[in-house]
């Protein structure tokens, strides 16, 4: 069996909140590996899971990953949207703002 089938994804942030997440679980002796698309990386977005980075650890250790993080079985489900008080047309309205913006007004 592959490394690659043992890892587990605990959760998923932007991507200075991943690197602060791995931190903190790597300095309670956990190993965590950060999975991402480049395109999100290098563009900034973080749109329709663009952007996204999946926190994964060992199969082993997911459990106490998830109890030093805080993280719950019902808050692991609550979508970003949610969580942050924005409706889900929001992300893609500024999305399309970005490119109006880079097309017509800012290119010149």
């Amino acid at each position: 069996m592959s490394a690659k089938k043992q890892l587990v994804t605990v959760c998923s942030a932007k991507q200075i909140e991943a690197q602060i997440i791995k931190g903190r679980l790597e300095s309670e002796g956990i190993p965590a590996l950060l999975s991402y698309e480049s395109a999100g990386l290098v563009y900034g977005l973080t749109i329709n899971g663009l952007g996204e980075v999946k926190i994964l650890v060992p199969k082993h250790l997911v459990e106490e990953a998830k109890e030093i993080l805080g993280i719950g079985n019902k808050h692991n489900t609550e979508s970003q949207e949610q969580a942050h008080d924005k409706p889900t047309w929001f992300k893609p309205f500024c999305l399309m703002l970005l490119i109006l913006w880079i097309f017509f007004g800012g290119a010149g």
